[in-house]
């Protein structure tokens, strides 16, 4: 079996917006969750590419099932799930559950082509895959752009 994969070409990145955040987001949800300081807004110049990158120190708890549980966390640009992986997911598996729970330092790293002028806004959500605990504890947003 082969992975998927994807490339893209991007120039003229020569702005960087960013966020930064001590907050400690904590969800048991299913459903996605805004991160508590994770919305960036930017504004492009001309048409062209977007990086996003998010990193964060997350945790997840194992479920009392002994289900393997999984911290999901997705990038929106302009309220939509445009940047996606190579596989055409919407988010990606940030973390998973250990005995014990330590903290792991993760990032995702989004290259949204195509984005048009004007104003924009980079959020990012998380949620529990089965609805144990999941925390990401402080976290850096970064938009590169043009």
């Amino acid at each position: 079996a082969y992975a998927a994969n994807a490339s893209a070409h991007c120039t003229g990145m020569t702005v960087t917006d960013s966020v930064s955040s001590d907050a400690a987001d904590e969800t048991t949800s299913t459903a996605w969750v805004n991160i508590t300081d994770g919305t960036r807004p930017f504004a492009m110049t001309s048409t062209g590419c977007a990086i996003v990158t998010f990193s964060g120190l997350a945790s997840v708890v194992p479920s009392a099932s002994g289900v393997t549980e999984y911290l999901h966390v997705r990038t929106l640009l302009d309220g939509k799930s445009i940047c996606t992986l190579a596989s055409n997911v919407n988010d990606t598996f940030f973390a998973a559950a250990h005995e014990p729970a330590p903290a792991v330092a993760a990032s995702i790293t989004r290259v949204c082509e195509h984005v048009g002028p004007g104003a924009h806004t980079v959020q990012v959500r998380f949620h529990s895959q089965y609805g144990a605990t999941v925390q990401i504890a402080g976290h850096v947003l970064t938009v590169n752009h043009n």
